[in-house]
C-alpha cells in the first residue's frame, strides 16, 4: 500500500515535467533541437542559432582548441557531448541568456 503514494508522486513529477518547455538533451541532440525550433518564431530561431554558434565558439576559445581539434570533434560523438555539456537541459531561453 505504501507503493500506490510513492507512484502517484513519480507520475505526477513526470507529468509536470513533460508539460515544461522543450531542453536540450546531449543524448539526443537532433530530436532535441528539432523539438526546441518547431513553436519557434523565425526570428526566434535565428537568435537561438546565434547563441548556439556564440556558445560553442566560447568553448572552443576556452578550450584552446585548433582548427584539426575542430575536425576531429565534429568527427566524434562523444567529444561533442563534452564540448557541449554546457546547454544540456538547457531551455532555449536559457540558452539565448547564456550567449548574451
Amino acid at each position: 500500500m505504501k507503493k500506490i503514494p510513492t507512484l502517484l508522486a513519480t507520475a505526477a513529477a513526470l507529468l509536470l515535467t513533460a508539460c515544461g518547455p522543450a531542453t536540450y538533451d546531449i543524448d539526443k541532440p537532433e530530436e532535441s533541437s528539432a523539438e526546441m525550433l518547431k513553436d519557434l518564431t523565425q526570428e526566434e530561431k535565428i537568435q537561438f542559432s546565434k547563441a548556439l554558434q556564440k556558445i560553442t565558439i566560447k568553448r572552443i576559445n576556452e578550450e584552446k582548441l585548433s582548427l584539426m581539434d575542430l575536425v576531429k570533434i565534429s568527427e566524434d560523438p562523444e567529444k561533442m557531448k563534452e564540448l557541449l555539456r554546457c546547454i544540456d537541459g538547457k531551455t532555449v531561453e536559457e540558452i539565448i541568456k547564456m550567449a548574451e
